[in-house]
């Protein structure tokens, strides 16, 4: 399960002002829920590298153009750009899928895209720059993973920051709003390592200096596999950040059953803490802030367990924890052995207009009608737990439900809905393209 053998980053950038790759539906919602919430497919926006998975990890879509309307950054890491796999990140608009630009990566296996955000206005031109992360980019010979700012308008690399050696620095990024008050939002960005404890490092979004690094408190544990901003837990008027380390052991445990860390940005000490029970389950492979769901004025955790390691046992595990207490609120299970429930966990936004988030699941290789790891997701209703709505892939190996984020702004009638990758979809005849589809609530 580890990161991929640590390659760098971002060198060509193309500028684009043309139509993007867009298909009719290939996902379809089951049986209506008995809230009556239906998701249509509004837009796709197809990959088109052949096994470029697009859409592995991204961030919340955000308007790049000034034109009012989302726009959606993600990335296809194993895009052949040079004749290797160097990667590439691309925005398009979430009105007709217009590429508004594309960056290039160099260096072979640098998994540049990995994780593609669209966040801290660096150069100060008014809107979001492009966060881009290259996990096994190489300097000088050496593996050290490197995140990057880029600019979408003008085109340009705004900074780079490098990692430590062999540390598959930005396997993962999330943005933390402004930390150290400059006026620009800041970044944390995992380190996993294999050899060494792995690390999370919050960066400034002015210019990627590392104002303060998070340290696992075991070893081989994959912390920093998955960040999080999780907002104040423990009370004290200051923020914390949660960290999954999916390989991590419990004390006396023979086998890793993984944990999430919450941990104060303040000082860097561990605020809270949970751990798994499954062995090789993977918990905290995903965690997220889901909102205060038990009213009790603190932000909820989400945690996905999805026990890849042994898929023809388990369907995987989604849990929702109480950020003031640390207890589980809810816990649910997948539907059918093998299909990563639990992948993804993600809040949804207020679907069902209760006033409370929802909560979207993802089972990306989820099966169904001999189409094997089409992929699903459901969303769950942030008060009952209830499954209020699901959409199920319709082509074999689509992996539906990847990756999964809340947006508003979307298209033309600006509509709140959830952008969602389709990681190894076949597009257009082109193989583990991926596809990255935004679903909105079925107006009549």
């Amino acid at each position: 399960m580890g990161p991929r053998s640590p390659g760098w980053l971002a060198g060509p950038i193309v500028f684009l002002a043309v139509a993007g790759g867009i298909h009719g539906c290939a996902s379809s919602p089951d049986a209506p829920s008995p809230s009556g919430i239906v998701l249509e497919e509004a837009l796709r926006i197809a990959g088109d590298a052949p096994g470029g998975e697009l859409g592995f990890r991204f961030g919340v879509p955000r308007d790049v153009d000034g034109d009012g309307i989302a726009d959606v950054a993600a990335g296809a890491r194993f895009t052949d750009v040079r004749g290797t796999q160097e990667g590439a990140v691309s925005i398009w608009s979430s009105e007709g899928g217009r590429r508004l630009a594309r960056f290039e990566g160099e260096g072979e296996g640098a998994l540049f895209g990995q994780a593609a955000l669209l966040g801290s206005d660096a150069d100060r031109d008014g809107f979001p720059d492009l966060i881009a992360s290259a996990p096994n980019g190489r300097i000088a010979g050496t593996y050290r993973g490197v995140v990057s700012a880029l600019s979408p308008r003008p085109g340009r690399v705004i900074w780079r920051r490098e990692g430590e050696p062999d540390a598959s620095f930005g396997w993962h990024l999330a943005l933390l709003g402004d930390i150290d008050g400059d006026g620009v939002e800041d970044i944390i960005a995992g380190a996993t390592a294999t050899d060494a404890p792995g690390k999370a490092h919050i960066l400034s979004g002015r210019d990627g200096s590392i104002l303060r690094t998070l340290v696992s408190p075991g070893a081989n544990d994959l912390f920093g596999w998955h960040v999080a901003p999780a907002g104040d837990l423990d009370g004290d008027g200051k923020a914390e950040v949660l960290v999954g380390a999916p390989s991590a052991k419990a004390m006396g445990a023979t086998s890793a059953t993984g944990a999430v860390y919450a941990l104060s940005i303040d000082d860097g000490r561990i605020v809270r803490a949970w751990h798994g029970s499954i062995p090789d389950g993977e918990f905290g492979q995903v965690v997220c802030a889901l909102g205060d769901l038990d009213g009790d004025g603190t932000e909820d955790v989400g945690i996905g367990a999805p026990c890849r390691e042994s898929p023809g046992s388990r369907p995987g595990e989604a849990s929702v924890f109480s950020g003031r207490s640390g207890e589980r609120l809810h816990h649910w299970t997948g539907r059918t052995a093998g299909e990563l429930y639990g992948r993804m966990i993600a809040d949804a936004g207020d679907l069902d207009g209760d006033g409370m988030r929802d909560v979207a699941i993802g089972a990306p290789w989820h099966g169904r009608g001999g189409l094997e790891k089409a992929g699903r997701f459901e969303i769950r209703s942030g008060s009952s737990g209830e499954v209020i709505a699901e959409v199920a892939g319709d082509r074999a190996d689509g992996w539906l439900g990847w990756h999964i984020q809340a947006a508003e702004g979307l298209g033309q009638d600006r509509r709140r809905g959830l952008v969602v990758s389709a990681l190894r979809s076949p597009e257009g005849g082109v193989p583990a393209a991926g596809a990255i589809i935004v679903y909105v609530p079925f107006s009549s």
